[in-house]
This record gives structure tokens, sequence and C-alpha cells, in this order.
């Protein structure tokens, strides 16, 4: 029996993927490794350096590793959504509620300035509204407040109907990888207010779902991140000519843990898929540097853009020196674009023949 470094599980001698993770039996070692080894990236920190190097600057020391951050990672490809999705919001604009029982012209004044409350909550600008008011207040208007109630009703509804996609598209975003019952049940609840025409009561549970999901991005950062940076390097990996396949299992595994609520199980298997796939993407990245410092020798590039090649690369340096393996990745897609631009500007200004 030999323990998968992944999950901990104790997979049967000759067995080709870890039966719990799915982690490939022939990076078992590897991983291993990775984990008792602080050492940094390798053969890879050495061809970054030695891109640092050509364009000026000095080389990198090996250091301690350091947990990756998103800001700066590019998107990956869409990720096939692990949670179903809750309805889409409604179609059309809801219709006008009809006025409560008592003085037209209170009922219209009262339901004007829920509306204005709502329109200034929303950041909602609407040209020449106030003289409108002025003017309808003044003359004790009830048909005046009935026109500018039903033209109001039609903006907010259309602004919180563009926020309730909004919202939806963010929570199909965090059940990607998390449970996300409670804002769920908010969204439908927000989605039925809007539909018969209760605005406030829309733009209310609206902000109780963004709390919500806040609330679960701020607690479960970690896992996300960690999710992005090994979807990031896998996509390298493919990107670069390889399969990914042998280091996915933990990967997903991790996310179906993160959704069961599991942060202490997921964390680990999603930061060893990483491990994993950057054991697959080491040597092939090693390759590409190699050509891209070929190709900037061949086209020497502008120093506007030089300036740029020369923070990419340390990036790329520095995040191989703390193992943060994803903003590496992120450095060396900046590093690739700006080279392929280099080159193509190049190919464009030289002569005809």
């Amino acid at each position: 029996m030999t323990e998968c470094p992944a999950c901990g599980f104790e997979a049967e001698a000759g067995s080709a993927t870890c039966a719990q993770c799915g982690l490939s039996s022939a990076l078992f070692e590897p991983v291993r490794a990775a984990i008792s080894d602080d050492s940094p990236g390798g053969s890879s920190l050495a061809e970054a350096n030695a891109i640092v190097a050509a364009v000026g600057l000095p080389t990198m020391n090996p250091g301690a590793a350091s947990l990756s951050t998103p800001a700066r990672f590019p998107a990956p490809s869409p990720i096939p959504p692990l949670a179903p999705h809750p309805p889409s919001p409604p179609a059309e604009l809801p219709e006008l509620p009809a006025l409560s029982a008592g003085d037209p012209l209170q009922s219209a004044r009262r339901q004007v300035e829920e509306y204005v409350t709502l329109a200034r909550r929303l950041a909602l600008e609407i040209p020449g509204l106030e003289p409108r008011l002025h003017t309808a207040v003044a003359a004790a208007d009830a048909q005046s407040f009935e026109t500018i109630r039903a033209e109001l009703f039609v903006r907010v509804a259309a602004r919180l109907t563009e926020e309730l996609e909004r919202t939806y598209a963010r929570r199909n975003e965090v059940a990607a990888l998390l449970e996300t019952a409670t804002p769920d049940a908010e969204l439908d609840s927000a989605r039925e207010a809007l539909g018969r025409g209760d605005l406030t009561g829309t733009h209310r549970r609206l902000r109780r779902v963004e709390e919500g999901l806040d609330l679960l991005e701020q607690e479960w950062e970690t896992v996300r991140i960690l999710s992005l940076e090994a979807e990031l390097v896998a996509e390298t990996v493919r990107e670069l000519g390889g399969d990914p396949l042998p280091a996915l299992g933990p990967l997903s595994e991790g996310r179906r843990r993160a959704r069961t609520g599991d942060r202490s199980g997921a964390e680990p298997l999603l930061a060893r898929s990483t491990l994993a796939l950057w054991h697959l993407c080491a040597p092939l990245l090693t390759q590409r540097l190699s050509e891209l410092r070929t190709e900037i020798g061949t086209h020497p590039p502008p120093d506007a853009t030089s300036s740029r090649l020369q923070t990419d690369a340390l990036e790329m340096a520095r995040a191989l020196e703390k193992r943060n393996y994803g903003g590496a990745v992120a450095a060396y897609r900046r590093f690739r674009d700006e080279v392929a631009h280099t080159g193509a500007v190049a190919s464009s200004s030289s002569p005809s023949h």
C-alpha cells in the first residue's frame, strides 16, 4: 500500500490512480517531494533568471513559498458549472402596481417618494426629475404624480433587473466552488418580488444576497485562490501542448469538498493539485521560455516594450522564487503576449520583397 500525497488515502500497489482523489500514481513521488522540499521552481527559475539577466535586471535567489493572489491572474477558460443555476431573471418588466386605497394624490406621492429613494440608492440619475417634482408638489396635481410614478417605476425596475442579472452571474461564479443555498433562496425571493412589482422588496433582498456572497467569498478566499491557481496552471499545461489530466483529480476532489463545506479538507487537495500540475508544466514552460528568449534576440523590443518585459520577467522570477506558481504563470502569459506583439510589429514593419 502507498499513501497518496494529495489526500492521504492508502492506494493499492500497482494502481494507476488514487481511488479517492484521482491523482495519477506517477505523480505521487514528485508531489511528495514538492511537499517536503522548500526549494523553488528549479530549471524554470533558471530560465526566468536568464531572461531577467538578458533584459538587464539582477537574478533572483531561492526563498520561501507564498500563497498566490488572484488580482493579476488572467481569466482562464470558463469552467463548466458545478452547481445548478437558479431561474433566470424575468424577461419582461413587471406591471405598475395599483395604488393603495385612500387619497389618490397622497398614495401616488408616497410611491413617488419611495421610488425616488430607490433611484438614489441605485445611483440612478433621472434628468429633469427635481423640477417636475417641485411643480407637481406646488400644484398638488395627482395626474402629474401618476405620470412621474409610472416613469420612475419603469426606470427603477429596469435597473433592478440589471442588478438581478449581475447578482445571478456572481452567484453562479461562487456556486462553481461553494454551496450557495442561502443566497439562492434570497435570489428566488428577489425574483418573485420583482415579478409582482415590489421594487423596494427586490432591492432589500438583493442587498442581502450581496452580503451573503461577500461573507462566503471572505470565508473561502484561500480555497478560491487555490482553485484559480490550479485551473490557471492546468490551462497553461494545455496551451504548451501537455496533458494536465493526471493531476486534475485532486482539483476536482478539492472542489467537491468545498461544495460540501469541508474547507479544511479542500485546501490541501487544491494546493497539492497545483504542485502536481506544476510538475507537468515546468519542463514545458522551461522550453517555451528558452524559445521566447531566442525571439527577443531576433526581434529586440522597443524601449517601452522592453520596460514591460522587464517587469513581467522580474515578476515571474520572484513568483518562482516563492513557489507562487499561479503568479509565475500569470507573469509568463503577459511576458509571452508582449514578445508575440513585438514580433508581430517587427514583421509588419519589415520591408516587403
